[in-house]
């Protein structure tokens, strides 16, 4: 407590007050009651003085301690979201290096063997894709940071990758789900954003729009 010593007094005064009352009042001569009961009045006065000016400190050191656990709130919450950036920036940095560049499979032949023969090549860095996407929805990474540090990056790699995208879920409709819907929360952010996305530089790339399949419903 902040102010132990004004509760105290008032407590004591307050109970001085009524100990004296009751004891004067059942002892104390004719004569001298009338004085005794002044007297009585003035400490129940004092006392109530007392209690008011305590309960005012009180009040006051109440509202200070909101505001001081305002202040540990937020400042934790801050501390929390620089965690929650400083983990995203380092894991999607990796990632990039880790995955590069894959091959665009929106060129060259489109038959199914042809997809699904360069689909096989980069099975591998899907599984990795998968594995960042996975860690986003988990709650480890900021969505805000994976569109600043890697958005494009991520965007431009789904589109190369979405004839094999597409022909696995055409055969499995959970394939590659958790991939779909980052592209997809990531385009919804940058159209919200357009004004901050302008400010940062980031465009947004007509190319990255992907194929029916990757721009309907979610998957």
């Amino acid at each position: 407590m902040k102010y132990p010593r004004e509760a105290i007094l008032g407590a004591l005064l307050m109970i001085a007050a009524f100990a004296m009352g009751m004891l004067w009042s059942s002892s104390a001569a004719p004569p001298a009651q009338e004085f005794i009961h002044r007297l009585a009045e003035i400490l129940t006065a004092v006392s109530s003085v007392a209690l008011v000016a305590v309960t005012f400190l009180l009040f006051k050191a109440t509202n200070d301690l909101a505001r001081a656990t305002d202040a540990l709130v937020e400042t934790a919450q801050g501390d929390s979201r620089n965690r929650k950036i400083r983990q995203t920036n380092s894991d999607w940095t990796k990632l990039m290096n880790k995955i590069g560049e894959l091959p665009d499979l929106t060129k060259g032949e489109f038959s199914d063997a042809a997809i699904a023969a360069g689909g096989k090549k980069i099975r591998l860095e899907l599984r990795e894709l998968e594995r960042g996407c996975k860690l986003f929805y988990s709650g480890v990474h900021d969505l805000e940071t994976v569109n600043k540090i890697s958005g494009s990056w991520f965007l431009q790699q789904v589109r190369r990758a979405e004839p094999y995208i597409c022909q696995r879920q055409e055969r499995k409709p959970a394939a590659y789900k958790v991939i779909v819907n980052l592209k997809k929360e990531i385009e919804r952010f940058r159209s919200d954003t357009k004004g901050r996305r302008a400010a940062d530089g980031f465009m947004h790339d007509p190319s990255s729009a992907g194929t029916a399949c990757l721009t309907g419903s979610e998957a």
